[in-house]
């Protein structure tokens, strides 16, 4: 059989271990590597071979030789005759492109930012334009900004309009190591407006004193007329509590028509100000496509809701907002001098900003809010950078793709503000590529508190398929939504979701659905290694390949939660001060009395370079994940399987996994004696731990690695472990030992416990345990 690779691990430095997933590996295999330097031929490099430190028919991990440079390494698996196709260790990957003007678009004099792996070593990245029609001449771009996950280039003023191809190198391999990126579009420089007109021409009053409606609404009809342009205001305060949309009288959000921008003096110099509403609008500012805000401040009080919703190529730039519900009341809304409001219900205040469609940009704002400082919904191509926040949450993402989200600084607003999300909520299946790096957030304590966290479930299939062809099946079984009783993360469709080969022939591939016509399904490209009737697949949602780097929570829970389904996400440099765990999370879950089956993976991800600076928290013990309290920060990862029912009160309660449950989700005659990994490819590197932290993995996890980290003043070092029989706790688990030792009540399980970990050149300093753990008998450690 051909050894055939799926993914491997990157970026890789000499003496570390580069981890491959794939198929059809035998026994005898070994790892040829070569390094790339830019003469000859890249695929026919000097080739080393290198036996693997361990090695199943699905993995392979394989050591750097220590005195190679760094650099950009060929790589393929050989066994016999037979060799895989060669793969490019430390090679430039670009997830997306995003310039000024969203996904693959810039104009004129602005920006070009390349996302993805391994795009710079040693400061040496360059990016360089050649026309698709014309003059095939190599453009070099300045670059501004450089790292290993994100680069900056500026776009020459002069560069005339057109599609370009783009190439990119990491310093690394010569011409070997240049990579396609693929096409930008160049658009010539946006005009300037066609008109500015000030309010203050149509007899808006500046002080703050007059309703300035009529004149705000004038000025817009007027510029609408022409096709756009700005309306201007300059210093003052400027009241809005009138007739906003034209032609009624009766109140409404501001309606910004398209190409028109409101602009102010600054912040500090302009304010428009809603004075206190009987009922909140929907929204105070309205807007659809190409409209703008800037240089200005929003004061509202009282009831309200959004302050400004928009739809695609919407700029914020400059704005200070200061929405205080519950302004100049006692808690809560209690009288203060016969001035009192009512709460709002659940859900009935929306966000500071409401964002949907492509290529949005909100930046430098200093936004306050009750509820919620962003809400991006069903979008691509969006900017969302170097503001200053303070609400009961930070933001929600949900279907959100292709977006930069860095260097905002976030606090909590009360003693129960919450965190932040990725999500798939509101229709969404598939949320993927977002840049989320060097941001703060601090004073979450609210319900879980994550600082940031995916969310939201989704599944379709799970079970046998048949009528197998290079990129279509035919579904053996039933889809959750035929089952008499639908289930909380039934899907009802399946346009827009992934296809995971979860077990069996192919394992550890994913692939995007085209198309499908009753339960014959097509993919988007072939298979490397086409399932069988033995394999096991799920279709459902897509969390995933987002990059989450050098950000930062103090007093938070979790610094970083991968919550199921997840996939190929890299969390580098981040810092967590007094935050809960690092989590990794895959979850199968049976429902008690249905069919439905949620499962949802978490493969391919890397946790490299993330510090504990202080790992002491709420509570005592250690936690699994923020749903229950644990005093002690951890970096978990957790293939977490469950037979589960749901309470009256709508609570999920969790029996773990047994081999008789498992046998009738695959429908398998025969019990196995270990169950499904549901957490695969795992990689941990020089993660640092100051103090009071550990890393721990547990339950169905394999093929998972720790190298090169540096632990010091803790309880605990590495944990590697089965999971543990008990009743999930119902006190959020104040007094509640998640860590136990094994007895007879505390019973290991077998069933369900990691395989295929890897544990190297780790350091330790005044750790009690250094290793330790139920199934850590069963780990490899292959010190130098």
């Amino acid at each position: 059989m051909t050894p055939c690779i799926f993914w491997h691990s990157d970026p890789v430095n000499p003496n570390e271990t580069v981890v491959i997933s794939g198929g059809n590996f035998a026994p005898d295999a070994v790892v040829e590597l070569g390094v790339v330097t830019g003469k000859g031929k890249a695929d026919q490099p000097e080739w080393t071979s290198v036996k693997p430190l361990q090695a199943t028919e699905s993995s392979m991990k394989a050591v750097i030789p220590a005195g190679w440079p760094l650099g950009i390494y060929a790589c393929r698996v050989k066994q016999g005759k037979s060799v895989s196709k060669t793969v490019y260790v430390n090679a430039p990957d670009v997830w997306w492109k995003q310039g000024d003007e969203g996904v693959d678009r810039t104009r004129q004099g602005g920006w070009l930012r390349l996302l993805g792996k391994c795009l710079d070593f040693e400061g040496q990245a360059s990016v360089s334009l050649v026309a698709e029609s014309g003059s095939k001449e190599v453009i070099s771009l300045e670059m501004e900004n450089c790292s290993g996950f994100s680069l900056k280039a500026k776009i020459p003023a002069s560069l005339a309009p057109g599609k370009y191809r783009v190439s990119v190198s990491n310093g690394k391999g010569g011409k070997a190591g240049v990579r396609d990126a693929g096409l930008l579009e160049a658009l010539p420089v946006k005009a300037g407006p066609k008109a500015i007109i000030s309010v203050l021409d149509m007899g808006a009053d500046p002080t703050g004193m007059k309703d300035c409606t009529v004149a705000i609404v004038q000025v817009i009809e007027r510029l609408s007329m022409i096709g756009g342009g700005v309306v201007y205001f300059p210093r003052g305060r400027y009241r809005i509590d009138g007739t906003l949309r034209s032609g009624t009288w009766i109140k409404s959000p501001l309606f910004i028509p398209e190409n028109i921008t409101l602009r102010g003096d600054g912040p500090d110099l302009v304010s428009l100000w809603w004075p206190d509403q009987k009922k909140a609008l929907p929204t105070l500012i309205d807007g659809r496509n190409d409209f703008g805000v800037e240089d200005l401040s929003i004061f509202t009080q009282g009831y309200h809701s959004t302050i400004i919703t928009g739809t695609s190529n919407v700029r914020i730039r400059n704005v200070r907002i200061r929405a205080n519900y519950f302004y100049m009341t006692n808690h809560l809304g209690g009288a203060h001098h016969e001035r009192a409001i009512k709460p709002p219900e659940p859900g009935a205040c929306g966000p500071a900003i409401l964002l949907w469609g492509e290529n949005n940009q909100v930046t430098d704002c200093d936004i306050l809010h009750l509820t919620l400082a962003f809400d991006v919904r069903l979008g691509r191509g969006s900017l969302i950078a170097n503001n200053n926040t303070r609400a009961g949450n930070m933001h929600f993402f949900n279907g959100t793709r292709e977006m930069i989200f860095e260097n905002n600084v976030h606090t909590g607003n009360n003693m129960t503000s919450g965190g932040s999300n990725i999500g798939l909520h509101m229709g969404a299946s598939i949320a993927k590529e977002i840049y989320y790096a060097n941001n703060t957030n601090s004073h979450l304590y609210g319900g879980d508190h994550e600082s940031f966290t995916l969310d939201g479930h989704g599944n379709a299939y799970f079970g046998k398929i048949k009528e197998i062809k290079t990129d279509s099946f035919v579904l053996a079984g039933r889809l959750f939504c035929e089952s008499p009783r639908k289930a909380m993360g039934t899907m009802n469709e399946m346009h827009g979701t992934a296809v995971y080969i979860i077990d069996g022939k192919g394992a550890g591939q994913y692939r995007w659905l085209s198309h499908y016509e009753g339960k014959k399904i097509t993919i988007d490209r072939e298979w490397d290694l086409p399932p069988d009737e033995t394999s096991l697949i799920s279709i459902g949602g897509f969390n995933g390949r987002h990059l989450f780097i050098n950000n930062t929570a103090i007093d938070a829970g979790t610094l970083i939660q991968l919550y199921p389904p997840n996939c190929e996400c890299i969390i580098a440099g981040n810092r967590s001060i007094r935050a809960s765990n690092i989590n990794s999370l895959g979850k199968l879950g049976k429902l008690k009395d249905s069919s439905f089956v949620r499962m949802e993976n978490s493969w391919y991800n890397q946790f490299l370079d993330n510090h504990i600076v202080t790992g002491n928290t709420w509570g005592g013990g250690s936690t699994q994940i923020d749903r229950w309290i644990g005093g002690e920060c951890t970096l978990n990862i957790w293939g977490w399987q469950v037979f589960y029912y749901t309470t009256p009160i709508g609570e999920d309660q969790d029996i773990f996994l047994t081999p008789e449950v498992l046998k009738t989700v695959t429908g398998e005659k025969q019990l196995r004696t270990k169950s499904i990994p549901i957490s695969m490819f795992q990689i941990i590197r020089r993660h640092r731990v100051d103090n009071n932290s550990s890393i721990r993995i547990h339950g169905t996890v394999a093929n998972v690695l720790i190298e090169g980290c540096d632990l010091n003043l803790s309880r605990k070092g590495i944990r590697i472990d089965m999971e543990m029989d008990y009743q999930q706790p119902s006190d959020i688990g104040q007094l509640f030992d998640f860590d136990p030792e094994p007895s007879e009540i505390n019973r290991p399980l077998p069933f369900l416990a990691p395989e295929g970990v890897l544990i190297r050149n780790n350091k330790f300093k005044d750790v009690d345990l250094p290793y330790s753990g139920t199934a850590l008998s069963g780990a490899l450690l292959a010190d130098d």
